[in-house]
This record gives C-alpha cells, sequence and structure tokens, in this order.
C-alpha cells in the first residue's frame, strides 16, 4: 500500500536532549532498534526517488521511496514490502551486479497522538550527528507539534540523509 510521509528533521541536539522533550509532551518510548539501510544506487533517479531495503531483527523491508515536495516539510510516497529473507535478496542484487551501499543506525522510536519521533544516530563515518525525524499527517499538524515541543525554526531541516551528509562534505 502507497503511504504519504510528511516528516521533517530536528538537528543541533543530544540524544538524551530529543528524548527528553518528547518524553515531556507524554510521548511514548515503542522501539530501540538496530538498522541496516541498503540503498539501491540509480543516477536518473538520484534525490527524486530510491529503492533502500531496511533490515531490523533479522526482517526485511523493501521500500521505493518517491520524493514530492520539501518546501515546509520532506513530502514523500513509500511502497513497502516485506522481504522474509534480506540477506538472500542482497545477495541476488550481488549476482545481478546491482550497486547499493550499506550503512548502519540506532532508531529510538516514540509515538504521541498520530505523531511519530525517530531520534536516529548513525555510525560516525556515516554522519557523525543525532537527529529527530518527526512525522504528522499534514505540515499544519507537523508545525503544531514543533511548537508544541518549543523547537526553533533554525534547528529545523528538510534535508535527506544524504543532504546533510553532502553539506558536511563542503565544510
Amino acid at each position: 500500500m502507497l503511504e504519504k510521509e510528511i516528516e521533517v528533521k530536528v538537528l543541533g541536539f543530544e540524544i538524551q536532549d530529543y528524548i527528553d522533550m518528547v518524553e515531556k509532551i507524554g510521548a511514548k518510548k515503542i522501539s530501540t532498534e538496530e538498522q541496516v539501510n541498503h540503498r539501491f544506487l540509480d543516477a536518473k533517479t538520484e534525490g527524486e526517488s530510491f529503492l533502500r531495503l531496511r533490515e531490523v531483527g533479522g526482517k526485511g523491508y523493501f521500500t521505493l521511496k518517491e520524493i514530492s515536495s520539501s518546501q515546509n516539510a520532506r513530502v514523500s510516497s513509500e511502497l513497502t514490502t516485506e522481504i522474509s529473507e534480506p540477506r538472500t535478496f542482497l545477495e541476488i542484487a550481488d549476482k545481478l551486479g546491482i550497486i547499493y551501499t550499506s550503512e548502519s543506525k540506532k532508531r529510538i522510536k516514540y509515538v504521541l497522538e498520530d505523531f511519530v519521533f525517530d531520534i536516529d544516530k548513525w555510525s560516525d563515518d556515516v554522519y557523525p550527528f543525532p537527529y529527530m525525524e518527526i512525522e504528522a499527517k499534514s505540515t499544519e499538524a507537523l508545525q503544531s507539534i514543533i511548537a508544541r515541543l518549543g523547537i526553533s525554526e533554525e534547528h529545523i531541516s528538510t534535508k535527506s540523509i544524504k543532504e546533510l551528509k553532502d553539506s558536511l562534505k563542503s565544510l
């Protein structure tokens, strides 16, 4: 099923700061997980859409993510299917010569009402700073929860992890 994702990233805080922010407004922790994200490379669609296999707890989730906007929020459509044997899937990709990158991160997930708060920390060689993604049902709801959290505009980003990584290279 095609799902719409409306999100922003919150930058510039430590992991415990993010946890304190969301717990203060009543969000409940639902998981802590280690993820490996395999991003399949295609120069024709880079930046507009991509394919990703995400491994979490032995399961795999293969997703087509299409970016439609990044004005006030990053808006994308996701089509995902579960892959029961992600290692076999990657072996098939290898045998076909399909190129992909693999990167790991730790994610702490909180929920409150219709909001999802993902606190992410990639390995330092990928992106050395933690950040929090906030997902909402609409851009209006997103702006409302940002205000409720007391987060100022300078901490808000609509950049993808790839764009954040690229911005470090230019420093």
